[in-house]
């Protein structure tokens, strides 16, 4: 996104990593009425604060930035190591803050809306206007992705045995691995974060994404990197990878904007769609990678 001129002065902006400091020191610790505090919810949304705590172990805090009356704080939040060994999860967060009464906070609705790329209100009312069935396939998905990124869905009356030691094992094994292959062909480290919540309890989702989702992303990236011009091309581009599993294969999307590759699959299809393609193949990937860098 880009950023509009600032009045904001280096005090305001220590003043605003000082906040974000103290909501995540009590988002540590368990502080839930500080982190209410110190947060900004609008309309709709909620805070799951029992997430929020558990998924926040360490953090490291980039420089504030202004962006007009915000302040942006780039936050890497680790959550706990995995059960069966290996590196914990890091969700990358561009914690947006703004000052209600004279006190900065952080504001959930800009925090998603600058993570996404886009203002999803804005872009969901577009839809409601008519933009056209291609638009609202994209709309539906990134809904979906940011339920999971926010208040995820209960989950299902009875539970997949089966789906923890998946998703440790996703965790642990398989997405690092894959990160560390993509990253190796980029050139440069790439972020991938996956909307574990999206997976709705669903073991079978969980283990489908490595061959599925990233055994193909990793061969678009080779794809279209073996061209050095593109390689580099494509460092500039692509920064993040945000992955999350929805409900119909017709809400699937893959799209790169302002460094961020989004991938909405449908991982497991419901029964009447058993036979569509809810994932994009290497070379659906690849082609979206390549158009973003002409």
């Amino acid at each position: 996104m880009e950023q509009q001129a600032s009045e904001l002065t280096p005090q305001d902006l220590a003043e605003a990593c000082e906040a974000v400091e103290r909501f995540l020191q009590a988002a540590q610790s368990g502080d839930e009425a500080t982190v209410r505090e110190l947060f900004i919810l609008g309309e709709g949304e909620k805070m799951d604060f029992d997430k929020m705590h558990a998924s926040t172990v360490s953090y490291e805090l980039g420089e504030p930035q202004a962006d007009g009356e915000l302040a942006v704080v780039e936050a890497r939040i680790s959550g706990p190591a995995p059960e069966g060994g290996g590196e914990p999860e890091v969700q990358a967060m561009p914690l947006t803050l703004r000052r209600v009464d004279g006190a900065w906070k952080v504001d959930m609705g800009a925090t998603i809306t600058r993570l996404m790329g886009f203002d999803l209100g804005e872009a969901m009312s577009q839809m409601a206007e008519g933009l056209g069935n291609a638009m609202a396939k994209g709309m539906e998905a990134v809904a979906e992705g940011f339920s999971a990124l926010g208040e995820p869905e209960a989950p299902p009356q009875i539970e997949d045995p089966n789906f923890r030691p998946a998703l440790d094992m996703a965790r642990g094994m398989s997405l690092p691995a894959y990160r560390s292959a993509i990253s190796e062909s980029l050139g440069k480290d790439l972020d991938i974060v996956v909307a574990w919540a999206s997976m709705r309890g669903s073991s079978d989702a969980v283990i489908l994404l490595g061959g599925s989702v990233l055994a193909q992303l990793a061969e678009a990236v080779r794809l279209v990197c073996e061209s050095a011009e593109d390689q580099e091309k494509l460092q500039a581009a692509l920064d993040r990878v945000v992955i999350w599993h929805v409900k119909t294969p017709a809400v699937r999307l893959c799209t790169l904007d302002a460094g961020q590759l989004d991938l909405a699959v449908c991982l497991v299809n419901p029964p009447d769609d058993a036979d569509a393609q809810g994932y994009f193949t290497s070379d659906e990937i690849a082609e979206v990678l390549r158009q973003a860098i002409q």
